[in-house]
């Protein structure tokens, strides 16, 4: 439980001390009930610095998206247990009903890496994947496109603007569909295209 008083005990409950680790950028509603650690994934120095001589009974893990960012905080981290939370995008294909043993990760070569040197390429992910990275906003092509040629640029992925815009209508067609789904759920409708 998250309070204003950490560590305090109360007749009926356990109140908990609770840090989160987070880049300082976005803004929480936790207020005072929390402490803050402020560190940058992908850079070891700062992962150092900011867990070096803390300890923690718990630690849930819920953002690392290639090898290293587990390596650096398990290099620095002193807690009692490390929990690492990871996404479906290890299930391939994915399906219904999904089962942590549908994915055998022993079966895989393990591999120490950056982000930037992951072995798989924003070319592996899907429509829906894609939808789900980028988020984009109906009706707002100029961002969306932007949004989109930075990421490319990021990955370092060259394409020819044709099949830059083919893919970009891909995920917000797929966007677009995924919304409707929601909606559909809910009884309400809509649906457009890029403009």
């Amino acid at each position: 439980m998250i309070t204003a008083s950490p560590g305090e005990v109360t007749d009926k409950e356990e109140l908990h001390e609770v840090t989160i680790a987070t880049r300082g950028k976005t803004p929480d509603s936790y207020g005072d009930k929390v402490e803050r650690i402020t560190i940058q994934r992908t850079n070891e120095e700062s992962m150092r610095e900011a867990l070096q001589g803390k300890h923690f009974d718990v630690v849930i893990d819920k953002i690392a998206y290639c090898s290293n960012d587990i390596r650096y905080a398990m290099d620095y981290v002193d807690c009692d247990k490390y929990i690492y939370m990871s996404s479906t995008s290890v299930y391939n294909p994915k399906h219904m009903n999904t089962v942590e043993s549908d994915f055998d990760g022993y079966s895989k070569d393990f591999v120490w890496c950056d982000r930037k040197e992951f072995p798989y390429s924003y070319l592996d992910l899907t429509d829906k994947e894609k939808a789900a990275l980028f988020q984009f906003v109906p009706d707002d092509n100029n961002y969306n496109l932007e949004l989109h040629m930075t990421a490319l640029k990021a990955c370092g992925l060259k394409l020819d603007f044709d099949e830059v815009y083919e893919d970009c209508q891909k995920i917000y067609d797929k966007t677009m569909e995924m919304q409707g789904d929601k909606k559909n759920e809910r009884g309400e409708s809509g649906r457009g295209r890029a403009r």
